[in-house]
């Protein structure tokens, strides 16, 4: 297995189909796949289930906007996330802005809230659900970019207050979800810190 860690090995590598893997644990892998002479790469991880012997794999993204010294670093961050997602009984399927809206609304009506459920049902299918695409969104590639040309996921959370509050308002609904079991990674500090000024 090449030492993905380096630069100048990757740079090295011949393209192709298959990823070249890089161990990280016993049955994780970090790979790196490069499809072409001038292409940078892009990342992905491989995890081994030994009760089903599925080797299920997450993609990471490419990390261009860091320097090559970095993105072996940044996509191994991102792996072991996903590893310590698994160790810990996490599914391995992608979880979607539609799943959030799904889930939070069960999670209403399951407290006995059904008139906030419904409020909020109501809401989301308007602003939210009604773009496929938005809502088909894996929340692990939701971007500071998406919430701020994607206003209809601020209006459906903030009710009647201002962009600022309903954007806070979704922040906390992320909050509860991942307290109350619904584990989505996501790093909500960092996440802040990229937002457009005039909504953070």
């Amino acid at each position: 297995m090449p030492d993905l860690s380096k630069v100048k090995n990757r740079d090295a590598l011949k393209p192709r189909r298959e990823p070249y893997w890089h161990k990280i644990s016993q049955g994780n892998h970090l790979g790196f796949r490069k499809l072409n002479s001038d292409s940078k790469g892009t990342w992905l991880a491989r995890a081994y289930d030994s009760h089903t012997t599925k080797k299920p794999q997450k993609s990471l993204g490419d990390f261009l906007a860091y320097p090559d010294n970095l993105r072996f670093e940044m996509a191994q961050k991102l792996a072991l996330e996903w590893f310590t997602h698994l160790g810990r009984g996490g599914s391995t399927q992608e979880v979607t802005i539609q799943n959030v809206c799904d889930n939070y609304v069960d999670y209403l009506k399951q407290k006995g809230n059904e008139k906030a459920s419904v409020d909020a049902s109501k809401r989301f299918k308007a602003y939210v659900l009604d773009d496929s695409r938005f809502a088909q969104t894996p929340l692990s590639k939701l971007t500071p970019k998406h919430i701020s040309a994607n206003e209809a996921l601020i209006l459906a959370t903030a009710g009647n207050g201002s962009k600022t509050d309903g954007f806070r308002n979704l922040l906390c609904l992320y909050r509860e979800l991942h307290n109350i079991g619904f584990r989505y990674s996501m790093d909500l500090n960092k996440f802040m810190r990229e937002l457009p000024r005039e909504i953070n």
